[in-house]
Order: C-alpha cells, then sequence, then structure tokens
C-alpha cells in the first residue's frame, strides 16, 4: 500500500484484490478434475437397455453345454452349429448336410479296411481333406461356412474333425494353445497330436510312405510336430467355445461390441470343464464389458456406460476391471452436473456415489474442491469475500481439509482485505477518517493481525487527531 502522511492533501490508492490469482488457481483445480477422469458428456446419453440380455447365455446353447459328457453325435453338431452363429430355424437343414457327410464318412473308412481306432482316426482326416475341407482361410471359423464354401481354419476344421471321430465312435478332444488349436486322439495307448488343417497331419513327426498298386513305396510325407510351450488340453465345449472365441475379435474388428459381448457370454458357458477353462472364459467375457465400455466412452455415453457396469457386476460379482469402468462412469455424469447450475445438488449426487463405492475418494475430492472453489470465486467476485471464505470453510469440512481449498479460503481472506483497504482508502481520501477507522475495525475484527490494515488504522487514527 502505498500513501503518504507528509502534508494534509495526502492520497491513498486502492491495491488490486488478488482475483486474477484465485481464477489461475480455480483453473488448476478444473483441469485437475478433467485429467482425473474423462470429460463430461457433449451429448445426451444414449438410453441403455438390454445389457442384461447381453450377459445372459444363448439358453439353448448353454442347456447344451451343461448336460453330460460327451455329447451325443447329434447334440455335438447342433451345438458346434449354433455356435457358429445359425438361427434355429436354418439348423436342421445343416445338420442335415452335415450327417450326410457323415455317412459318406463311416462308408469309406469301413471300405478303407482300417481297423485300429488310429487307423481309422487318420482315414477320416483324408476323408475329410478329400470332401469337405478345401481351402484354408485364416477366419473361416464357422461350421457352416465350412459346409457352404470348404473353406476352413485349425478350429473350424478340428470341431468338424471332432464330431467326425464321435461318429466313428474313437475318442478324441482338443488342444488350445496361444493362437492354434488342433486335436488329439486317444489311441495306441497314448494322445496322438492332429494338425486337422493338413491332410497329413496325424500325428505330427511320423513319417507316412505312399505305395502304389504293386505295394511299391513310390514317396512319403512328413509334418513337423508343433513346438508348443503353452498348450492345454480341452474338452468338446471349449473346443466348440473357440468358434465363439474367433467370432468375437472379428465381431470387435468391425465394431460389433455388443454382439461380442452376448458372444462372450455364451462361450464362457461352454468353457466351465476345467479351472482353466473357467478361468478364461471369464478374462474373455470382462474383456469384451470393457470393450464395449470403451466404445459408449468414445461416444461420451457414461449413462450407458454404467448400466453396464451395474450389469455386468450382478451377473459376474465383484471384480476390479467392472468397479474401475463403474467409476470412470460416474464421475463423468458426476461431473456433467457439477458443470451445471446446482452444484449442490451434485455434491449430494458425489456424497452417496462415494458412500456406495461408485467413486473413490481421490475422485470425490477433485469434484467437491472444483465445486466450492467455483462457488467461492463467483461469490467472491460479486464482492462478498467473507461468503466465499464461509463456502471455502465449507468444503474444507467436507473434504477434511484439503490443501487446495485451503488455499482457496486463504485467498479470499486476502481479497477481503485487500477490499477493506481499498473501502479505507477512498474514505480516507475524502477525508472521513472516522467512517475509515470504523471500516478497519471492522475488518481487523475478521482478520487479525493484518498488517497492512493495522498499518491503514495507525494512519486513519493519527489523520483524525489532527
Amino acid at each position: 500500500m502505498l500513501y503518504n502522511t507528509e502534508s494534509d492533501m495526502t492520497t491513498t490508492r486502492p491495491v488490486r484484490e488478488r482475483s486474477a490469482a484465485f481464477a489461475i488457481l480455480l483453473t488448476s483445480l478444473a483441469l485437475t478434475a478433467l485429467a482425473a477422469g474423462l470429460s463430461a458428456a457433449e451429448s445426451p446419453a444414449v438410453q441403455a437397455q438390454g445389457f442384461d440380455e447381453l450377459l445372459r447365455p444363448d439358453p439353448v446353447l448353454a442347456a447344451l453345454g451343461s448336460g453330460s459328457s460327451p455329447l451325443s453325435p447329434p447334440d455335438l453338431e447342433a451345438l458346434a452349429l449354433r455356435a457358429s452363429g445359425l438361427p434355429e430355424t436354418s439348423i436342421p437343414a445343416y445338420q442335415a448336410r452335415l450327417e450326410a457327410l457323415l455317412d459318406r464318412l463311416e462308408a469309406s473308412v469301413s471300405a478303407s479296411g482300417a481297423i485300429s481306432a488310429a487307423a481309422r482316426a487318420e482315414a477320416a482326416l483324408g476323408f475329410l481333406h478329400d470332401n469337405a475341407l478345401k481351402s484354408y482361410m485364416s477366419d473361416a471359423t464357422t461350421l457352416n461356412l465350412l459346409l457352404d464354401t470348404g473353406s476352413y481354419n485349425c478350429v473350424s476344421s478340428a470341431v468338424l474333425y471332432l464330431i467326425a471321430l464321435r461318429r466313428l465312435g474313437i475318442e478324441s478332444g482338443g488342444i488350445k494353445t496361444m493362437d492354434h488349436a488342433f486335436s488329439v486322439v486317444h489311441a495306441k495307448g497314448r494322445d496322438i497330436d492332429v494338425e486337422t488343417t493338413n491332410r497329413y497331419g496325424f500325428d505330427p513327426g511320423s513319417r507316412k510312405e505312399f505305395s502304389n498298386s504293386f505295394g511299391n513305396v513310390t514317396g512319403y510325407s512328413y509334418v513337423p510336430p508343433g513346438n508348443y510351450a503353452a498348450r492345454r488340453k480341452i474338452g468338446e465345449r471349449e473346443l466348440i467355445s473357440l468358434v465363439l472365441s474367433n467370432r468375437i475379435a472379428m465381431a470387435e474388428e468391425v465394431g460389433e461390441f455388443r454382439a461380442a459381448l452376448a458372444m462372450a457370454s455364451d462361450c464362457a458357458a461352454l468353457s466351465l470343464e476345467t479351472e482353466a477353462g473357467r478361468a478364461e472364459g471369464r478374462k474373455l467375457l470382462l474383456d469384451c464389458v470393457n470393450n464395449l465400455g470403451a466404445s459408449l466412452q468414445a461416444r461420451r455415453d457414461y449413462a450407458s456406460i454404467e448400466a453396464l457396469a451395474r450389469s455386468a457386476e450382478a451377473t459376474l460379482g465383484k471384480d476390479p476391471r467392472i468397479t474401475g469402468l463403474l467409476s470412470i462412469a460416474v464421475y463423468n455424469r458426476l461431473l456433467g452436473l457439477f458443470q451445471g447450475k446446482d452444484w449442490q445438488a451434485a455434491v449430494v449426487e458425489a456424497d452417496k456415489a462415494l458412500e456406495s463405492g461408485g467413486i473413490d475418494r481421490a475422485k470425490y475430492l477433485n469434484l467437491v474442491v472444483y465445486a466450492y472453489g467455483n462457488a467461492a470465486q463467483r461469490i467472491g467476485q460479486g464482492g462478498d469475500w467473507l461468503a466465499a471464505v464461509a463456502l471455502a470453510k465449507e468444503g474444507l469440512a467436507r473434504t477434511g481439509d484439503e490443501a487446495s481449498l485451503r488455499r482457496i479460503a486463504d485467498l479470499c481472506l486476502q481479497n477481503y482485505a485487500v477490499a477493506a483497504h481499498n473501502r479505507f482508502a477512498a474514505l480516507f481520501n475524502k477525508g472521513d477518517f472516522a467512517a475509515a477507522i470504523d471500516v478497519l475495525v471492522e475488518a481487523l475484527a475478521r482478520v487479525p493481525g493484518n498488517q497492512s490494515l493495522e498499518s491503514d488504522l495507525a494512519a486513519a487514527r493519527k489523520a483524525a487527531k489532527r
């Protein structure tokens, strides 16, 4: 403060209130709040519907998947066709085509003279490649596509082979690795790998000789065995579930995240035979929940994310990934409320969200500090810095003495002192020393010990005595 008491014409100059610094502080708080999660929704939320249904597996598929093992050949066929995405009305026609193929296979294997289970299983693989498996295609994962076009991949060929061996009464299953699937046949007292994508893939690593009609060896084939460090034996249901797993990946590639989640529910229902299968099925289901949430996030549809997370939690139980998804959705919904007019109602909603576990305390503090800080700024800039102090202190009581609000309260109090000085200066310069003293006495009662105001009061009393 600059003033001069050396002559009777002394004037004092007003001091600028620190509103600029205050605005900078609040801008920082706002950015902190926004950076802690996603930005608030800019468009109306899409009405969330159907998440419970997406998380509930197809009842027919679930019933087939949870029956006794092994499945009968017709049930195994129906399960594979349904997992391929065929509607119920189309399954009988495809099943009839499949039965016709299997009738021919059974006749061919019988005519080949193969007697042992291993020989018959090897003959079945050759028949399928001659009559059904025409061309490898990495995404040809469904049984109906295989029957329609002859296109296949490791999953669809292994599923067809499983069905074929079930028709022949040969014990078989599947092998799953990180990015591949093939079959396994129990014969000759051991498990024999079968790379179903290769016509000569029966028992990889063994040499197959070819003979002419006179019994002379004319050549041989050799398929090297796969070096799979993370191979796991799986049952018939989990092998068929890989059809769904591949379809999920393809659906997500084109943005069909709701369809992917529905298929993940079916996939999980088919992965219950082993503990490892259950864990992988649950992980896939959670992945699809998370991916659907991410797609809703891209549309800023936080209401739907919240509905999805709550449905997932009701179906799958507590899980950190679901909790995180719910926290993001609730936080951003609340952030939209806090940026509206009724910030006090928004604080009440935040209290409820904190109590229910919808948001953690760090996000809660970001929101509440942002709200109280903005409100204190508005009131203070309207001229009532004491009310702004009171509001900041109310926020402090709610948040437990949060440091940012403590700085805001202190800044509001400083601005009150600046405003008191400016009122004093105006009265002092007019010569109304008594009124100037009254202003300072009242102000010092609010901010006792403020050196600037005490200096003003000394100058005003000195001037009043002259």
